[in-house]
């Protein structure tokens, strides 16, 4: 039996970040170009609207992922984006660019944000 280390939790925690931020990437560029070929009038008038588009597209090309993992390895992983998005969502906080700066936060995170 593998002994559960501090050290290989903090390995995890990284790769596991080290994909979200890969994959949110690359999620980012293909909602900013649906939405920039939105707003150059390049989709169709009665089309689906971009969250409806972009879940069946992405639904369609993770096929290989669904014949790989059983439902319940994917309803983990889904479990654990969802508890870390909202981890995401709760404590890292975003300063409005047209906002003088001031000492309020470091790197985007506010001051007295529960750790």
């Amino acid at each position: 039996m593998t002994e559960h280390t501090e050290e290989t939790s903090c390995d995890a925690l990284a790769e596991l970040v080290t994909q979200l931020l890969e994959c949110g990437a690359v999620l980012s560029q293909i909602i900013g170009h649906m939405i920039r070929a939105e707003a150059a009038g390049r989709s169709a008038p009665d089309a689906a609207p971009i969250p409806e588009v972009a879940h069946e597209l992405i639904s369609g090309v993770l096929a290989d992922v669904r014949k790989s993992y059983s439902s319940r390895d994917l309803k983990t992983a889904a479990a654990i984006i969802q508890k870390a998005t909202y981890a995401i969502g709760e404590d890292i906080f975003l300063v409005p660019l047209d906002c003088p700066q001031d000492d309020s936060g470091i790197n985007g995170h506010a001051s007295g944000a529960s750790e």
